[in-house]
């Protein structure tokens, strides 16, 4: 089951189509629930351009993969990083919570059939969606 949408939340969705067994992602479309205060664009000055405040980026490798993969995640916290796994359909296939020092060293997805998955990377307030392919 889907979770609930938050008034005023923002998703990002990517369409995939598969030709010939090989997917294809589209573009990424950001989604605005209705409700919920008004979003008011965030300024500010950038002080030193080698460390971007608020730095958040999970990436899965490799992807694809055959036996399993990792997760780096760039990030200025050093807080516990939790990951939720879901197949195409939307099935919950399992969480898990890590420090964040041995993130990048877990080995995931090896029980999983080949198949598109959704990874949801949380640490603190910051989230982010991958897609990984298992051959």
């Amino acid at each position: 089951a889907l979770q609930a949408l938050t008034p005023g939340g923002t998703y990002s969705v990517t369409v995939e189509v598969q030709v010939y067994g090989f997917y294809y992602p589209g573009k990424d479309c950001n989604i605005l629930v209705p409700g919920g205060a008004p979003i008011v664009p965030l300024t500010r000055a950038v002080v030193d351009t080698d460390n971007v405040m608020g730095e958040f980026k999970a990436v899965a490798y490799p992807n694809p993969y055959g036996e399993s993969f990792a997760l780096n995640l760039i990030s200025n916290s050093t807080s516990p990083v939790s990951v939720a796994i879901y197949d195409m359909a939307g099935r919950l296939l399992e969480t898990r919570e890590f420090n964040y020092e041995k993130l990048a060293s877990q080995k995931l997805g090896e029980r999983y059939p080949s198949g598109v998955y959704s990874i949801i990377v949380n640490q603190d307030e910051e989230t982010q969606t991958i897609r990984v392919v298992k051959k």
